[in-house]
């Protein structure tokens, strides 16, 4: 893989394998860092979008379907953004959520991954605290609220949890010896 190119599908594993899931979810997130510093510069976005007809010819996709497309990148960050979260701090609600605990046995003696999943915590929030990120995740997003714009700048939020994230996947990939995901966290 060269700084060129972008794998999005990770190498294939059993589909049962919690590790497929963790893998699968990074590649996204991450996926979606790499396509937006690609098209993206200085908060101009240097895409062109068309729909192609059954004859042959090429349809220029207009400003407000633009804007769609966009929005449905930041939104997919935001969803695998979250699922990141919810694995690494063991936010779960249900007994088949996957956490770390399925990913990695006795990791809990790891004072590297302790750390780092403290600040993740920290630079992430909660439910109950106001314009911490995962609140706004939830208002803005994931759940229909009264609090939802029509438009909002999620730019603080990514700069606030990217780095924490990368930190924990970085080192639950050191721990798994996961070479395909520290060479893809090498390229963000």
């Amino acid at each position: 893989m060269t700084s060129d190119s972008f794998d999005l599908e990770p190498p294939s594993r059993a589909a049962t394998d919690p590790w497929n899931v963790f893998r699968y979810e990074v590649t996204m997130y991450w996926g979606m860092i790499r396509v937006r510093e690609q098209i993206s510069t200085a908060g101009t976005w240097n895409i062109v979008l068309g729909t192609r007809s059954n004859d042959g010819d090429s349809n220029k996709i207009d400003k407000s379907q633009k804007q769609l497309v966009m929005n449905a990148m930041i939104e997919g960050k935001l969803l695998h953004m979250r699922v990141l979260v919810e694995i690494m701090l063991g936010k779960s609600k249900s007994s088949d959520d996957l956490s770390l605990d399925d990913l990695i046995r006795k990791w809990k003696g790891d004072k590297q991954l302790s750390a780092a999943l403290s600040l993740l915590s920290k630079a992430y929030g909660n439910t109950k605290t106001p314009d911490s990120p995962c609140w706004i995740i939830n208002k803005m997003m994931a759940h229909p609220t009264t609090f939802r714009m029509s438009s909002f700048d999620y730019s603080a939020l990514f700069h606030a949890v990217d780095p924490h994230i990368k930190k924990c996947v970085r080192r639950v990939s050191e721990i798994k010896s996961d070479h395909y995901l520290l060479m893809l966290l090498d390229q963000v």
